[in-house]
């Protein structure tokens, strides 16, 4: 996804972003930030050196199990988060910059357990 943004009044002012996506069951997912997102489409591209490599994570108990991305879906949100943010720091030079991000789409999430300070009032 090629995202450009023009807060300014000619091109030259224009923001650019290229976002590649993929779902937490993505057999890919731990190299697609590479292969894809700086290798195919950051590499040789001479109006946008931005990336964000955007990852949505749907785990949950109530997952259907016949539904083959749940058995892909293997790491826990906090692994994944932490190997994306790792490789997107590997992934950035002067010329690349390389976000991650993964968005929490659980859908039977518990809780949080109260804080203290909740539990005192």
């Amino acid at each position: 996804i090629l995202v450009e943004a023009l807060p300014g009044r000619t091109e030259a002012d224009t923001v650019r972003v290229i976002i590649e996506n993929k779902g937490c069951w993505h057999r890919k997912l731990d190299v697609a930030m590479k292969t894809q997102l700086v290798d195919r489409y950051l590499r040789d591209n001479q109006r946008c050196k931005h990336g964000l490599y955007l990852v949505a994570y749907f785990w949950c108990e109530s997952w259907d199990p016949s539904d083959g991305r749940k058995t892909h879906c293997t790491e826990g949100i906090d692994d994944i988060e932490r190997n994306m943010k790792r490789q997107s720091k590997e992934l950035s030079d002067s010329e690349t910059t390389v976000c991650a991000r993964v968005l929490d789409l659980r859908l039977d999430v518990p809780p949080a357990a109260p804080e203290e300070s909740d539990r005192a009032n």
